[in-house]
């Protein structure tokens, strides 16, 4: 079984634009986010606005203790 690379997503300081960092992602790449740097809520409100416009991601936090993996599907 290969090991899948896994790329750490770089965060604006201050006010992070959640949507604009989601849509900025490779797709089918998966992005590490620290949840320091990114609420949950935060990360769960922009996915949903994103995916009534048509975009998709796959958020997981399993087996994670302190980041997020996030993975744009469309």
């Amino acid at each position: 079984m290969k090991k899948t690379e896994i790329n750490t997503a770089k965060v604006k300081k201050g006010r992070a634009d959640v949507q604009g960092t989601l849509l900025a992602l490779n797709i089918g790449i998966p992005y590490s986010f620290k949840m320091t740097e990114i609420k949950k809520s935060s990360l769960n409100t922009a996915r949903r606005r994103l995916e009534a416009k048509g975009y998709s991601f796959k958020i997981s936090e399993r087996g994670r203790v302190d980041d997020y993996l996030v993975t744009r599907l469309k």
